[in-house]
């Protein structure tokens, strides 16, 4: 979370009192669906690709002979599967490989410069 300026957190403290404020007068429980802080201060509301990181990494805690069955067939151990979803949730920076011939995109050197012309030939 990126840092943020004196009046900036002036201002969210103002948002998030009123929010308070209007919970505790009883106007907002639905709203929030019984959640405060996170309707409050919806930065640490989880995301979705983190909610399914954790759903996946609790059914495979389940003690189960399917599950473990599963893991034996596959060759794979419970920390394998932890550290290829702990690895989804590593930021990664689509924009620097181009997708199409995996050469830095920029490194590419543009086909025309300025100043020359294009024409058509016929």
């Amino acid at each position: 979370m990126k840092e943020l300026s004196i009046e900036q957190k002036a201002q969210r403290y103002d948002e998030a009192l009123e929010k308070a404020k209007q919970f505790h007068d009883g106007d907002l429980f639905a709203e929030c669906n019984g959640n405060l802080v996170e309707y409050i201060f919806p930065e640490l509301k989880e995301s979705d690709d983190e909610k399914i990181r954790k759903t996946i990494s609790d059914i495979l805690l389940i003690d189960s002979d399917e599950i473990r069955e599963i893991l034996e067939a596959n060759n794979l151990f419970m920390q394998d599967i932890n550290a290829w979803l702990e690895k989804q949730m590593e930021p990664t920076d689509h924009n620097s490989i181009d997708p199409h011939f995996g050469k830095p995109v920029d490194k590419v050197e543009p086909k025309f410069h300025e100043g020359e012309w294009v024409t058509i030939k016929e």
